[in-house]
């Protein structure tokens, strides 16, 4: 009688062994699914040129989304009623006043709400076929930033409801822009 209690006794605790690693296999594996399944984390990557902290545009007047200068640049040419409201898509290009082949021309749409913005920079960035390409959502933000093979580069960004579509010649003329441009 002794020898068959240390049997079930034996049979027991290798059954609750089995039965525990079971649990953490499976435990495991669900980890692994449910990180799998996330997106990818926006936390490490920052938002370039720090938008996520410029002010939210507070007009709706293309003059003052595409001032005449930025930085270095002066817009030579706009697409948009200059003298009322943002309606549709707004269009500026810039020329870079210390070299003359830096080019930025920004595209401003005003879109219906924040989740469309972020859409649309998401199906524009989806449209790039770049190199280089970054692209994060958080929210109320989202952005992609691109290079192409002749070294171009474009940066999309939603800053709630408004979708910025910015190309340039080069990084150096984006970074140049970017860091003077209000929005």
């Amino acid at each position: 009688m002794a020898g068959r209690d240390s049997e079930d006794r034996s049979g027991l605790f290798l059954g609750g062994l089995i039965a525990l690693a079971l649990v953490l296999v499976g435990g495991l594996i669900a980890f692994i699914l449910v990180i799998a399944g996330r997106p990818a984390s926006t936390q490490s990557i920052p938002p370039p040129y720090a938008f996520n902290l410029r002010p939210v545009p507070a007009t709706n007047n293309v003059g003052v989304l595409l001032p005449p200068t930025v930085g270095p640049f002066t817009r030579r040419a706009i697409n948009g009623n200059m003298s009322g409201n943002l309606t549709g898509l707004a269009q500026g290009a810039y020329n870079g006043s210390s070299k003359a082949t830096d080019t930025v021309q920004v595209n401003i749409v005003r879109e219906a709400n924040v989740a469309q913005a972020q859409a649309d920079v998401g199906s524009r960035g989806d449209q790039i076929a770049g190199t280089n390409k970054q692209k994060a959502t958080t929210t109320g933000f989202s952005f992609v930033l691109s290079t192409d093979s002749h070294g171009g580069v474009r940066f999309i960004f939603a800053s709630t409801f408004w979708l910025f579509d910015v190309t340039a010649s080069s990084r150096d003329a984006l970074d140049s822009f970017m860091k003077a441009y209000p929005y």
